[in-house]
């Protein structure tokens, strides 16, 4: 058990020793790309990071706030704890937090917990005001004996910026699905990697 934490803890040392020197590069090459309809000025610039549940914790969270770097990032259920212990105490205060959506088959329920405080430590103690959303979803499946099958799943981020109910489009759903990687059947904004987009999150109010 020890050897495997030990091996989990340096790959995880190891990815965000990447994150922290490649992704400053990759976003000041992104800033650099021309739209071909007007190549006389610079279209794409970031909006939102999507990142795996291996990059939530506070010092990558802090750094991306002191960049003015927006993010969604994966959150899984035994990951953060004192977070989700406020999620689940505070989401019967904010009952206006929810919406129902169709993805395709999928019925899709959204609810949400905004402005929670997060508490870590890095050189004394340390705090950021989190956003987590959480996607229940429910499908059909026909199996090969022609058998239809209920099945569900659900998924969590945390958002850098509070979600909003007003902003109903569903490009935050599509576009998450477009960029999924391991996690196969995300429906908010979600990745397996380090990525950039330069799609607006419509689900999202941005400062």
């Amino acid at each position: 058990m020890a050897q495997e934490r030990q091996a989990r803890e340096q790959a995880v040392s190891g990815q965000l020793a990447v994150l922290r020197r490649e992704l400053p590069r990759l976003l000041e090459r992104l800033g650099k790309i021309p739209d071909l309809r007007n190549p006389h000025r610079c279209r794409h610039r970031l909006t939102v990071l999507l990142l795996d549940g291996l990059y939530a914790n506070g010092p990558v969270m802090r750094r991306c706030r002191q960049l003015n770097w927006q993010f969604m990032i994966v959150l899984k259920d035994k990951d953060l704890t004192t977070v989700w212990e406020e999620f689940e105490s505070l989401r019967p205060l904010q009952p206006e937090n929810r919406l129902q959506h169709n993805w395709g088959e999928r019925r899709q329920y959204f609810f949400w917990v905004n402005a929670i405080d997060y508490e870590f430590t890095q050189a004394g103690r340390k705090h950021l005001t989190l956003h987590v959303v959480v996607c229940e979803e429910t499908w059909e499946k026909i199996n090969d004996k022609g058998e239809t099958l209920p099945k569900s799943a659900r998924h969590a981020w945390i958002s850098s910026c509070p979600p909003s109910r007003e902003a109903r489009s569903t490009n935050a759903a599509t576009s998450a699905r477009a960029t999924a990687g391991a996690s196969r059947r995300a429906s908010w904004w979600k990745n397996t990697k380090a990525t950039t987009t330069s799609t607006p999150s419509p689900w999202i109010e941005t400062p």
